[in-house]
């Protein structure tokens, strides 16, 4: 799939599948098999079976654009004339991603402005950006190839994982502050008993429970459960990113990916959405829809495969 200096290959609305029910791959139609009719209309050789209404993208003279399947569908190798939906007037996100490079820097965090919903989601909410991010990118809840529809209720599921772990512990923090008779205790270990204990604000200590010590052991063993998830599924998507748009890394060889994932998610996680999605040319205001849902782009922008 080549489009001079930006390759990807997009998926929008309907799928398409072989006899046998499989998801079919559709590649970017190359400027070869279109030829542009009239200033605005072209026509297209279709690269596979296609269902009436796909939503293809071609190329004409350099330009990308996308045309739909007529009704009744289409034949791999049948010519179809179509009238491109997006002119020269388009507002409809493009996805213009740059190939061999990141398109700015791991510390870019503050690229877009200080108060950038992108920047702001990757400070709270590290976990749901990374789950948009896996959706833009067809990538499963667990950071492994997929492609949609399967793939499209990704973000969901990792805000959903996400939001479990924030009940779980706050739960468990706050029957762990109740037996310590205050709010904000830390849990240390007594040097005298070898015991778990609890330290209050104001230094006083007291001994735990067993119970307590069960408690604490379960959170302690369940935030590790998380962190590593959201490790092995940063670095993961990460090294997707980067195969795809052929990133070489930059330091550390091939545990580039493990080491920005395991030292610094949050900027991992916010230089991957940057890269997915030019916010300079279209940008999504702050508590608008598209910074809420599941690929925190404008609704109608084309999935990466």
């Amino acid at each position: 799939v080549k489009h001079s200096k930006f390759s990807f290959a997009v998926v929008q609305n309907k799928m398409t599948y072989n006899e046998k029910g499989q998801d079919v791959d559709i590649p970017i139609v190359a400027p070869s098999a279109v030829t542009e009719i009239r200033s605005y209309s072209v026509q297209v050789t279709a690269p596979a079976d296609l269902q009436e209404g796909y939503k293809l993208q071609v190329e004409v003279n350099g330009k990308s654009m996308i045309v739909g399947v007529p009704p009744g569908g289409v034949r791999q190798g049948d010519v179809f004339t179509a009238v491109p939906q997006f002119g020269g007037t388009d507002t409809r996100p493009n996805l213009d991603i740059p190939m061999n490079t990141w398109r700015d820097d791991l510390c870019d965090c503050c690229a877009l402005g200080c108060c950038h919903p992108a920047l702001c989601m990757g400070i709270w909410f590290t976990p749901i950006l990374l789950g948009q991010v896996m959706t833009r990118m067809s990538r499963n809840f667990l950071g492994g190839a997929g492609s949609p529809p399967s793939t499209s209720n990704t973000c969901a599921i990792v805000t959903g994982i996400f939001l479990i772990f924030i009940v779980i512990e706050a739960v468990i923090s706050t029957v762990l502050d109740a037996e310590a008779g205050c709010a904000g205790s830390e849990w240390v270990i007594d040097s005298n008993t070898g015991l778990g204990a609890y330290r209050c604000p104001d230094g006083t200590t007291s001994a735990a429970s067993s119970s307590s010590n069960g408690l604490n052991s379960a959170l302690s063993t369940i935030s590790f459960i998380y962190f590593v998830y959201m490790v092995v599924s940063t670095c993961m998507t990460r090294a997707a990113i980067r195969n795809k748009f052929n990133i070489q890394p930059q330091c550390c060889g091939e545990c580039e990916d493990c080491c920005c994932a395991y030292w610094c998610t949050y900027c991992t996680v916010t230089q991957m959405a940057r890269h997915t999605y030019d916010y300079r040319q279209r940008d999504v205001p702050c508590c608008a829809g598209a910074c809420c849902n599941k690929t925190g782009q404008p609704e109608g922008t084309p999935y990466i495969v």
